[in-house]
């Protein structure tokens, strides 16, 4: 029987479908790659070879062009050839005709040198402008030659020949024209012989390529089925156990960071939820106790109408705190999930102020505190101002109650970078510096001093604030030291900033 988790999630089954997996997907792009890369680098090295050959024997043919114009050169001036007394004479007239020149040395030349090229197929002949044919070698193809009077071009392809011609100028006659040509079979044969290796090359490449990629594919993803395992086997119940890290420094490291960081939040939050839970739970139990309580007073036995009146009075008290500790969890669950509703109302800042400090007035005298404003100018933000309200009346409350016998100073103004700012400073017991990061927390209540001053709190209302603040695109930072009084400073975006 296959085994279910205590969660009643069943494990994932791994499931391999070559066309669609992550690894099949590397394998077929790394494989066209290296395909295409190595068939377009085969190409290009046989035209290359084709070309650079071609080149090579047109390099040769104008030497051998060259080498017989240098020939004809010597011939003409008698340095290396001694001819008889009879060519002496001839030699004088072939200046005015060129039928007496001594082409038979010319014609043992060409044909010596297309035996000693035999396998280059060889070939070459001398021929005047009128197309009249001097000289030529013995194993010469029939090809065609350029109109008698046209001038040829340097080099080209004639049938499967390679032929390149030179002018000469023999003394005061008409230029001559020398063919020099070798037939091509040998460039094709090795041509034809590299293609075949390019063949044999891309037909094992063809083969190897998908093995290798596959390989490859495994070892690159190898990581990331760690990773697909590990995450598989989170369960609430081991929200703390991360995904390793290999310390590579690369994107797989850099997904399992981020990984890492996301189970860091959620397990921040889970804890979070839990302990809301739990205060919320708690909090909850003394005005259910006190309303259970209260009832089963008043049914125990008969009882006056005032003492019935008195009971009843005490339930709906304990249902009015039971109530507002009700809506103040519901408003920071719907902050949590981004559900608070922001309204653009322009609100002045300060008139809200003087109002809510003429309401706690009565209260701060009654704890013998002084309270002082400073609203020298007119103040306009922007916002809710149902929220922005509830602020200032959370501030004013929490001054007021952990001050007694002191003062409570509440300023307005305006400030160029910050916005409308609101700052109410105490007089008060103040908070330690180890209490001061977590008096945004919900359901914190601090050191016993401020828990006795603050009684009938619920420890939410500087979370509201927090929630409601962030909601009107503000801020607020708290300064204080114990015994020596507390700073509240909050900032409002004005009508400016819109």
């Amino acid at each position: 029987m296959s085994s279910v988790p205590s969660e009643g999630v069943a494990p994932p089954r791994r499931r391999f479908h070559f066309p669609h997996s992550f690894r099949g997907l590397v394998t077929f792009w790394n494989t066209a790659t290296i395909l295409l890369f190595t068939i377009a680098i085969l190409v290009g090295l046989r035209y290359g070879l084709s070309y650079t050959m071609l080149r090579e024997e047109d390099k040769l043919l104008s030497d051998d062009a060259a080498e017989i114009g240098l020939l004809l050169d010597r011939i003409n001036t008698r340095r290396e050839v001694t001819p008889p007394a009879a060519f002496l004479i001839g030699s004088v007239i072939m200046m005015e005709d060129r039928a007496l020149f001594r082409w038979d040395f010319v014609q043992l030349h060409l044909d010596r040198k297309s035996e000693s090229h035999a396998d280059r197929k060889w070939f070459g002949q001398i021929r005047a402008g009128d197309g009249t044919v001097l000289a030529r070698s013995k194993n010469i193809p029939d090809i065609p030659l350029p109109a008698a009077g046209a001038i040829p071009p340097n080099r080209q392809t004639v049938g499967a020949n390679r032929v390149a011609h030179r002018r000469y100028q023999l003394n005061r006659l008409e230029p001559l024209i020398i063919d020099v040509g070798a037939s091509l079979d040998g460039i094709e044969e090795d041509v034809t012989r590299f293609t075949q290796l390019i063949m044999v090359a891309g037909l094992l490449l063809l083969i190897l390529a998908p093995l290798g990629g596959f390989w490859l594919a495994g070892r690159v993803i190898r990581p990331l089925a760690i990773i697909i395992a590990a995450t598989a086997n989170l369960r609430p119940r081991n929200i703390h156990e991360r995904l390793p890290i290999r310390k590579t420094g690369d994107e797989l490291d850099q997904l399992s960071m981020t990984i890492n960081g996301l189970l860091d939040r959620i397990a921040d939050y889970l804890a979070r939820h839990r302990d809301l839970t739990a205060n919320a739970a708690h909090e909850l139990r003394s005005p259910l106790a006190a309303i259970l309580s209260s009832a089963e007073v008043a049914l125990h036995q008969e009882r006056t109408t005032d003492e019935y009146k008195e009971l009843l009075g005490s339930i709906v008290e304990e249902c009015t705190r039971l109530g507002s500790m009700v809506q103040q969890l519901l408003l920071l669950a719907e902050s949590d999930a981004g559900r608070l509703e922001r309204a653009r109302d322009r609100i002045r800042l300060d008139l809200d102020v003087l109002k809510a400090v003429e309401m706690f007035r009565g209260v701060a005298e009654s704890h013998g505190t002084s309270v002082e404003v400073f609203a020298p100018q007119a103040v306009e933000v922007t916002g809710d101002a149902g929220h922005l309200r509830q602020v200032i009346f959370n501030l004013l409350d929490n001054a007021i109650k952990f001050t007694s016998g002191g003062f409570v100073r509440v300023e307005v103004k305006s400030d160029s970078e910050e916005g409308g700012v609101l700052i109410i400073t105490d007089s008060g017991v103040g908070i330690p510096p180890e209490h001061l990061p977590y008096v945004f927390d919900r359901f914190y209540r601090g050191e016993p001093a401020r828990t006795r001053l603050a009684t009938g709190g619920s420890g939410l209302g500087l979370s509201i604030c927090k929630a409601l603040i962030s909601t009107n695109s503000g801020s607020i930072a708290i300064k204080s030291e114990a015994g020596r009084g507390t700073e509240v400073r909050v900032a409002f975006p004005t009508t400016n900033d819109r």
